[in-house]
């Protein structure tokens, strides 16, 4: 009796760690852009919650992603675009936005401006603008403009956004920190990052964007999972962020 006792416990293990392994998912993901902030935090905090998964992520156009999409080659397929936006006309495809990563402007402590419209945050990025004298007469020194890199994927998201020119420039550093840093250390700077945690504004002043109406608006990049219907509910419960963890 007691060795048909083990016999089944063995077996009752083995199938445990069959089934345990069979469930585990390896989502095939395929960014579209530039690094995303917001799923590179899913990841971390699934991890810490120990969740089974694993992931593979990989970049392509959007056009051959929803190509694999479909062969089944892919499960996931990030976009910096809302659903409303991507217009896909296929009832077997989902367009499922899971965050949003809000975008701020800034200036140094001495500089009085305090809102800008999406219009001259347009003018200053390409250069139309070139001192600050166009909002302070007073002041007749050149605007030092401060962002992300040129090739990241938000960056690459403003500046189809804010239409701004092939050519436009600005002094591109690594992290929002970095940006906040060289804007609080020069007084005729202004700066574009993305909203990061922890990040410190004590030492900047943030500007109020507004639409070229005057009313204020929130700029925030859009994070979109392309999906098939199908596989709904377990790529939305592997995209939900669990909050205090």
């Amino acid at each position: 009796m007691a060795t048909c006792v083990k016999i089944f416990t063995i077996l009752a293990c083995c199938i445990f760690f069959c089934t345990a392994k069979a469930e585990k998912k390896t989502f095939n993901v395929i960014n579209t852009s530039g690094p995303d902030i917001p799923f590179r935090e899913i990841l971390l905090e699934k991890s810490l919650g120990k969740d089974i998964f694993s992931c593979t992520v990989t970049h392509d156009s959007f056009d051959n992603a929803l190509k694999k999409l479909t062969l089944g080659t892919a499960d996931i397929v990030l976009v910096k675009k809302s659903p409303q936006e991507l217009q896909i006309n296929n009832e077997q495809i989902i367009a499922y936005q899971y965050s949003s990563t809000p975008i701020l402007a800034a200036v140094n402590k001495r500089n009085t401006l305090k809102k800008i419209s999406i219009s001259d945050l347009r003018k200053i990025w390409n250069d139309d603008y070139s001192s600050w004298s166009t909002f302070d007469p007073k002041n007749v020194f050149s605007i030092h403009r401060y962002g992300m890199r040129l090739e990241d994927g938000s960056f690459l998201y403003l500046k189809d956004f804010l239409q701004l020119k092939q050519d436009t420039s600005h002094f591109p550093l690594e992290t929002s920190q970095q940006i906040i840093t060289m804007t609080a250390a020069n007084p005729n700077a202004i700066s574009i990052f993305v909203f990061e945690k922890d990040s410190d504004f004590s030492a900047i002043n943030l500007l109020q964007i507004t639409d070229n109406n005057g009313r204020n608006i929130k700029l925030q990049i859009p994070h979109t999972a392309v999906f098939l219907k199908k596989n709904q509910q377990k790529i939305q419960n592997f995209l939900k962020v669990k909050k205090g963890k």
